[in-house]
């Protein structure tokens, strides 16, 4: 899992000095449940914009849970999908700006088939695309871990069938808010 985040509690640090001056018990803090306890999430500055301040931290997580791949199910486990969810949802509130990769995406999704839905033995992940909003900034740097730091804004679109009778298709942006596209009884087209 790839994010991209300003934290609220140290702007500062981050804008003087990089994501290193930021103390790591609050970089634990504010990834615990989300990353991998057994690997530490690895850090990198960016500056987007040279001058301008628009400094990001990026954080690569090796997550706790296998996260489905296209065409793969989730079955079982839907308290440990439900809970990294919540983690997620609190990681966004600890911070100032943030940029989510697919893989947060998926799990918010997840997270909201469950609060809604009833009754589910089986949820599969048949749709996945991004896009990239255009933004005035660049990053102008090496990238040393992946497109996601060059990517400046992303859209998501994220489909899922659920007990092979129900299609839900989300849309979701980079910040974390999921919209519901269509919901579809498929049922009754077979």
């Amino acid at each position: 899992m790839e994010i991209r985040f300003r934290p609220k509690e140290h702007i500062d640090i981050l804008n003087g000095y990089g994501v290193e001056e930021i103390p790591e018990k609050y970089l634990d803090d504010l990834f615990e449940g989300i990353s991998d306890p057994n690997k530490k999430p690895e850090y990198k500055t960016i500056d987007y914009a040279a001058g301008a301040d628009f400094i990001w931290a990026y954080a690569a997580i090796s997550t706790a849970i296998n996260l489905i791949s296209l065409g793969a199910q989730v079955n079982g486990g839907f308290e440990g999908w439900l809970e990294l969810g919540k983690k997620i949802k609190r990681l966004i509130k600890r911070t100032e700006d943030i940029a989510l990769d697919k893989d947060a995406i998926t799990v918010l999704c997840v997270n909201s088939i469950l609060e809604s839905t009833t009754e589910i033995q089986e949820i599969k992940k048949v749709i996945e695309y991004e896009t990239e909003i255009p933004a005035a900034y660049a990053y102008g740097g090496e990238c040393e871990f992946s497109k996601f730091i060059e990517k400046a804004q992303i859209y998501y679109v994220q489909g899922f069938e659920i007990n092979s009778k129900q299609f839900i298709l989300f849309g979701g942006y980079q910040n974390g808010k999921i919209e519901l596209l269509t919901n579809v009884d498929i049922v009754k087209y077979r």
